[in-house]
């Protein structure tokens, strides 16, 4: 029951309305038990003469391979036996990796509520909202930390602020494991430290994700069949997975309570709309073909189809690779969330195909302050975004008079139109290339969308 405009003909069920929600939970991914490769018990990890700045020979890795210094081979390695003094010198200072006490199994709730319309026997629309929400993610933090007493004392030291990358090291007595081994084996200034970090993994990572979708999809008829789909959404959380969080796709996450506002934003992944259209289009036989065979075969059996896409590009991560926070230093296992200042969070896009390639106007950005964090947030703005066509053009070659058997020849352009895809400007704010676009987008995915430029190829295939 309901308007007729929405339902449709009374008794025809040309209207469904459906609405779902699961939960699902996940086992992490391997990444976090390679963390712990250096804990104990402890074991080697060789580089062989690149340690020292060499190139490895092929005949003795731990030899430079121009003869410019070698190094003694540590391998076999004795590990150390129960009960057995411990030669300290060989590991201190200590650098960890550990799972938080409180580490738990990630788990998400998915949700979605859409409703479909009948228009005719063959075209149907559909309108749906879809949503998810993600706890206890995999995620990080510094358990020996600068304290906030630390950080104070270090910004008024002129020591410190000249050695800042170096705090844990140098100034021990600024950090929550204060401990030093005693004698003083390195002669530092302020005793030498166990640790110099602590990375503790826990599972304190969010995410949500909110989506409009509507789609128009018509069944084959007259030869053609499509599907149109159009979505906006926003995805958000405080890392795109684990790789995110330690800085592996550039921005590294904030630990310090009072600072952790700024890793939440815009996914990694986030493409805020996408309009898509899959088409397929088998070209009648002209009338001028007739009864006649030899003319059937030549004009039937023809089809073109293709896909094309517009949408929105993706977050620009913005993050200077420095220790000038004062929270953090050079020896953080995973690195500083260092992010450079902005003047303005809504600064003028620039053309890349203008000289220096800039995407944005990266006047509006600065150094943080000495002994702060940058008020740039976590993915707040996007980059270019997509648009390109993918095309077919088939024939197929009939065995039988039913068509059930036939060979299909093909040909397949991607991005036909050889339009350019930028991929997004470096978000580095001390590299040379800040802002600056150097190349177009590449998929992860070798037959991936969308291709960097023109790529043809031929295709067959027997169907019976």
């Amino acid at each position: 029951s309901g308007p007729a405009m929405l339902t449709g003909t009374p008794g025809a069920r040309d209207f469904s309305l459906r609405a779902c929600f699961g939960v699902y939970y996940n086992r992490d991914q391997e990444e976090q038990s390679l963390q712990n490769l250096k804990d104990p018990p402890f074991m080697i990890i060789s580089e062989g003469a690149s340690s020292f700045g060499g190139s490895p020979s092929l005949a003795n890795p731990f030899a430079d391979v121009s003869g410019a210094g070698a190094m003694t081979n540590p391998f076999p390695y004795a590990p150390v036996k129960a009960n057995a003094a411990i030669a300290w010198m060989n590991y201190l200072p200590l650098q960890l990796a550990a799972f938080a006490p409180s580490y738990d199994v990630p788990y998400t709730y998915n949700f979605n509520l859409n409703a479909q319309r009948a228009l005719n026997s063959r075209l149907v629309a559909e309108v749906g909202y879809v949503g998810s929400v993600s706890r206890r993610l995999a995620s990080w933090y510094e358990g020996d930390n600068i304290t906030a007493t630390g950080h104070a004392a270090c910004v008024s030291d002129p020591m410190c602020t000249a050695y800042a990358s170096r705090v844990h090291l140098l100034f021990p007595q600024y950090t929550a494991q204060p401990a030093t081994v005693p004698g003083n084996p390195f002669g530092l200034p302020y005793g030498t430290p166990y640790y110099i970090s602590v990375a503790e993994q826990n599972t304190e990572g969010a995410s949500n994700y909110n989506a409009l979708q509507a789609s128009l999809i018509q069944a084959p008829a007259h030869g053609l069949e499509f599907t149109l789909a159009y979505t906006y959404a926003h995805a958000l959380d405080d890392a795109s997975g684990y790789e995110s969080a330690v800085g592996r796709e550039g921005r590294i996450r904030n630990y310090v309570p009072g600072f952790q506002y700024l890793n939440y934003g815009s996914s990694d992944f986030d493409a805020r709309q996408r309009l898509s259209a899959a088409y397929v289009y088998n070209l009648p036989a002209p009338a001028l073909a007739g009864a006649n065979p030899a003319l059937r075969a030549a004009f039937s059996g023809w089809g073109v189809g293709g896909l094309t896409v517009l949408q929105s590009g993706f977050p620009v991560q913005v993050y200077e690779p420095s220790d000038r926070s004062l929270w953090c230093d050079g020896y953080s296992y995973f690195g500083c969330p260092d992010a450079p200042e902005t003047t303005s969070f809504h600064f003028a896009r620039q053309n890349v195909r203008s000289a220096g390639n800039r995407y944005f106007d990266t006047a509006a950005f600065s150094s943080e302050p000495l002994g702060t964090f940058g008020n740039t947030p976590r993915n707040f703005f996007a980059g270019p975004g997509f648009n390109y066509t993918n095309l077919q053009l088939s024939k197929n070659l009939y065995f039988n008079a039913d068509r059930s058997r036939y060979l299909q020849l093909r040909i397949e352009a991607f991005n036909a139109f050889n339009h350019a895809n930028f991929a997004n400007p470096s978000g580095n704010f001390l590299s040379g290339s800040f802002g600056q676009v150097t190349g177009v987008d590449h998929s992860a995915d070798p037959n991936g969308d969308p291709s960097p430029g023109r790529d043809l190829q031929l295709a067959g295939k027997v169907n019976f």
